[in-house]
């Protein structure tokens, strides 16, 4: 909780639009509220209605993605395993994305300071996400964020970024933690 508030209300100015998913957790519902930032709640996984705010919006930044893919390590069935984005914005938005990532604490939950991510569900979980990021690796992916395992022996693994976009044979399969996978498109029409 104290984690989300932090970091939301640190980041979220006056200039800043925040788009929000209508399912997010308690702590970033309060946090956005309480960052002086202009608040939009999207439906449910509605990308489109994502799309026509962000469109809309007069302020000249949006916060939306890093909550989606990172909190509870990327194991929710919620959060967001791809990033489809315009080429002409996608090196803007990888170098905020880059930034706040760097910014995320994994660790035990009583650490301090104050971890925004906990481990996987365990060291096979790990192993298994560890060898499917090596796999995208191998096929051409690009790697922008590493997914690091700090200790061998926990399940912990940080955050991690990768373009997808010119992977050979990318699998249509779940990566069920801290992986982010962008795909860099055209403009929406093609992202469709």
């Amino acid at each position: 909780y104290h984690a989300n508030l932090g970091a939301v209300t640190a980041l979220g100015r006056a200039d800043i639009l925040i788009v929000s998913d209508a399912h997010i957790h308690a702590s970033l519902n309060d946090a956005a509220r309480l960052s002086r930032a202009q608040v939009a709640v999207a439906g449910h996984s509605d990308a489109t209605e994502v799309e026509r705010m962000l469109g809309a919006r007069s302020q000249p930044r949006a916060m939306i993605v890093v909550e989606s893919a990172y909190l509870s390590a990327g194991q929710r069935c919620t959060a967001a395993r791809r990033l489809i984005v315009a080429e002409e914005e996608a090196d803007e938005l990888v170098a905020a994305i880059v930034k706040l990532s760097d910014r995320l604490i994994v660790g035990e939950p009583h650490a301090d300071p104050q971890p925004f991510m906990g481990p996987v569900i365990d060291n096979a979980a790990a192993d298994h996400v560890q060898e499917q990021f090596l796999g995208l690796m191998m096929k051409g992916a690009n790697v922008i964020r590493r997914l690091d395992r700090p200790q061998e022996e926990r399940p912990y693994l940080t955050p991690a970024l990768i373009d997808v976009t010119d992977a050979r044979e990318r699998p249509d399969e779940e990566m069920f933690g801290p992986v982010l996978q962008m795909i860099r498109v055209k403009d929406f029409d093609a992202a469709i």
